[in-house]
């Protein structure tokens, strides 16, 4: 027997239902590979490839060899299943299970041979181990794996199925066989119409190549538009670019009053020549000079009189 670890030992059991049958059924064909007949080899064999704890629960059995009782390998690989709870695997789905992936998946979307494949591991998985155990017959088995596809899919696949088998029933449930034909078609990889180029759109052609015979005529005719209209343009962003730079100036109404130092007043000649005189005689200390000087400049608009005194 090879040894605990190495290449060709079984993976050390653990206790867990997931893996006991597959542990219980490398063990015997290491058993049958290397000639190991004796219940006694077997059952001690064993004990090389679990834990500590599953290691205890075998020898306290009472098909484990001791000194006085030999030992019983089925009795004790059929007690190491039944406490093991190898049968929970195979027990592991209910019907409710099958009715919860078949509403969702009925309701979802199939469109891609890799979602194809998905649908059909998962309903194979669970329906197939209902179908073992009896709750399923085969009648159900099928119609379920049919009820299971979206209602576009099944609308798309009908039409196919009879074309394959015209002579079909109706009143009988597909055969799995032929819708796995007609969706390894459907769903087929590198169909020519995906390896075209990406963004190739062939509806798109014939607009293009109108427009371009329209475009060529039309040219000519619109060039003279097209550069009357860009020189309108230009011109109005010069004049939006003349508008801005220009300083904007708010003038507001008033009323100022009259500058009483700016009105001229005319007098007579003889009557400024006379005040004139006066003045060129008065002293500039003279309390009256300050003001017989304001009249005479109120008097003399010319401004000749100011230079005389």
């Amino acid at each position: 027997m090879p040894v605990r670890g190495s290449k060709n030992a079984p993976k050390t059991f653990q206790g867990k239902s997931s893996t006991v049958l597959r542990f219980i059924d490398h063990v015997e064909r290491l058993f049958a590979l290397h000639h190991i007949v004796n219940n006694d080899d077997r059952c001690n064999a064993i004990l090389d490839y679990v834990t500590t704890k599953v290691a205890d629960f075998i020898r306290i059995s009472a098909h484990f060899p001791t000194a006085i009782i030999p030992g019983d390998w089925d009795e004790l690989r059929d007690e190491i299943l039944k406490y093991y709870d190898a049968d929970r695997q195979q027990s592991r789905y209910k019907p409710a299970d099958l009715q919860a992936f078949l509403r969702k998946s009925h309701r979802g979307s199939c469109s891609t041979l890799t979602q194809w494949k998905k649908y059909y591991r998962t309903y194979s998985t669970i329906a197939g181990q209902l179908r073992v155990k009896g709750v399923l017959n085969l009648r159900e088995y099928q119609t379920l794996f049919w009820k299971g596809l979206p209602s576009e899919l099944q609308r798309i696949f009908e039409a196919k199925l009879l074309s394959i088998v015209p002579n079909h029933n109706l009143t009988q449930p597909y055969e799995i066989a032929d819708i796995i034909t007609v969706a390894e078609r459907h769903f087929l990889r590198n169909k020519f119409t995906e390896m075209t180029m990406q963004g190739y759109d062939i509806t798109n052609l014939s607009e293009t190549d109108s427009d371009d015979e329209d475009s060529e005529s039309e040219d000519s005719d619109s060039s003279e538009e097209e550069g009357r209209r860009k020189r309108r343009i230009r011109k109005s962003h010069q004049t939006r670019r003349t508008r801005r730079q220009d300083p904007i100036t708010v003038t507001y109404p008033s009323n100022p009053e009259p500058d009483v130092s700016k009105q001229k007043y005319e007098g007579s000649a003889e009557e400024v020549e006379s005040m004139i005189k006066q003045l060129n005689t008065m002293s500039l200390h003279d309390p009256a000079y300050g003001h017989l000087y304001y009249r005479v400049l109120l008097l003399d608009p010319t401004g000749m009189a100011a230079k005389c005194i």
